[in-house]
């Protein structure tokens, strides 16, 4: 009946005067079901409309328990399978769609022991922009930090999401994820710690370099997260993560600096 109701209505919606139509609805909202009246045109009564509606929305909620039960018991699976077969060429891809997804999902991975984990999205993330192994992001304020302040344009003088430069950066970042106090401007910061070979550098440690001539010594500072990579406000590109491999930066590497209890 609901089906044939439906029906009805677009019948009837169809051949009134389009002129008319709103007002022969409302009247035939009100009117007993009658099929088919003299005139032609088939009346829908107000009855037969909601149980039309009250059957479609319970049909739809059939089907997404359904489609969410199946994709609760396929997720390890595909997430498992999906993440072995991936190319590193759709690193970025992947990136972009868990960015999209928000923070709110757990993300499967595979990890030692064939054990399956639910890990935060963040981690995912920046393990794919960084090309590490998830597991050695284990800071999760490392991790919300870089999402909060990534993108963030770049403003001599700036400490705050409207701009931001370089040692006010790092200098957020280790109070904030390291609870670590350091200076404001880049010597002082230089002086914050000992100096450390590149070969020995650890996630956390600050990356000094000579990018302008305005001043002796280093004029730019960045904080090394692992693999080559290390986050900084770039001038041009705002607060992003860069290679060391870049041949700017290599070109400009001045020091590399641990903190002490870092």
């Amino acid at each position: 009946m609901e089906a044939h109701a439906a029906r009805v209505l677009f019948q009837y919606v169809e051949k009134k005067d389009p002129s008319s139509r709103m007002k022969t609805i409302s009247t035939s909202l009100n009117s007993s079901f009658a099929y088919p009246p003299s005139d032609g045109v088939y009346l829908l009564g107000a009855q037969a409309i909601q149980h039309y509606i009250c059957l479609r929305i319970f049909v739809m909620r059939i089907i997404f328990l359904i489609t969410l039960l199946w994709g609760v018991s396929m997720s390890p699976a595909l997430a498992e399978s999906s993440l072995s077969s991936r190319p590193a060429r759709h690193a970025a891809t992947d990136t972009s769609i868990l960015s999209t997804l928000g923070k709110t999902l757990d993300v499967v991975v595979k990890s030692a022991g064939n054990t399956i984990e639910w890990l935060n999205p963040l981690a995912f993330k920046y393990a794919l922009t960084l090309d590490l192994p998830v597991e050695e992001l284990s800071n999760e304020k490392l991790l919300r930090f870089m999402e909060e302040w990534m993108g963030v344009r770049y403003r001599m003088g700036g400490d705050s999401k409207a701009g931001i430069d370089c040692s006010a950066l790092t200098r957020r970042l280790l109070n904030e994820v390291y609870s670590l106090t350091v200076g404001r401007i880049v010597p002082d910061q230089l002086k914050a710690g000992i100096e450390i070979p590149r070969e020995a550098l650890q996630m956390g440690d600050l990356l000094f370099f000579k990018i302008s001539n305005r001043r002796p010594g280093p004029t730019h500072v960045g904080i090394y997260l692992g693999n080559n990579r290390f986050i900084h406000a770039s001038i041009k590109n705002g607060v992003i993560i860069e290679s060391l491999e870049n041949t700017y930066y290599q070109a400009n590497f001045k020091a590399a600096i641990r903190l002490p209890k870092l």
